[in-house]
């Protein structure tokens, strides 16, 4: 039973250089080792070691990129994407602003795109929590474990209007080929929401 979300960010560091031919470098301006120093930089940041509702943030680098694919041509610019997930203890600005500082100190002259898709949270313990447990518990005969794990989800918006506790299918083939759920699990599901929407009328 999700309780919270860690929040999510992806950024762009792009390294300006000069573009030219291999064979003629004092012509040119290689970006690729400089932003090479910059992975390095923003690798080696330790964000938090997380918290008793959450686990740790981590920095991901996932994709290395120039605009030229020749094999003879040192590019003008090179860029790396990253994203991070993180926890309560940050917020997403001032990841953005951090990974900003660590990669002009690294590779002077780079710049930061960045998207926030979500902040992070955490419900507080309430009349929700009661009932959703009660009736896993009825349903299932087990008492639901309470995570703040995984990806986001939409309760990141919800947030702002109520208290959010998020719960589904168990699913190990979740965004991989031939996704699919037990026939058993959707079933106890549809049995469960239900009866938490039959509490939660009166």
């Amino acid at each position: 039973m999700k309780i919270g979300r860690r929040g999510t960010v992806n950024m762009w560091v792009t390294v300006p250089g000069l573009q030219g031919h291999v064979a003629y470098p004092h012509r040119a301006d290689n970006p690729v080792p400089k932003l090479a120093r910059a992975v390095a930089a923003l690798s080696a940041l330790h964000l938090d070691d997380g918290t008793e509702a959450f686990q740790p943030s981590n920095l991901e680098f996932t994709a290395l990129t120039t605009p030229t694919s020749a094999t003879n041509i040192i590019p003008g610019a090179a860029t790396a994407q990253l994203n991070i997930r993180f926890n309560n203890l940050h917020r997403g600005e001032q990841l953005v602003e951090l990974v900003r500082r660590t990669a002009e100190q690294a590779a002077p002259g780079a710049t930061v795109e960045a998207k926030i898709s979500g902040e992070a949270f955490l419900s507080p313990a309430g009349p929700l929590f009661d009932m959703l447990t009660g009736a896993i518990l009825a349903e299932t005969g087990v008492r639901p474990e309470l995570s703040t794990a995984g990806g986001t989800s939409d309760g990141r918006f919800l947030i702002r209007m109520a208290p959010v506790v998020d719960f589904g299918l168990p699913n190990a083939t979740m965004h991989k080929l031939d996704e699919a759920a037990a026939i058993d699990d959707i079933a106890a599901l549809k049995r469960i929401y239900a009866r938490v929407i039959r509490s939660a009328l009166g």
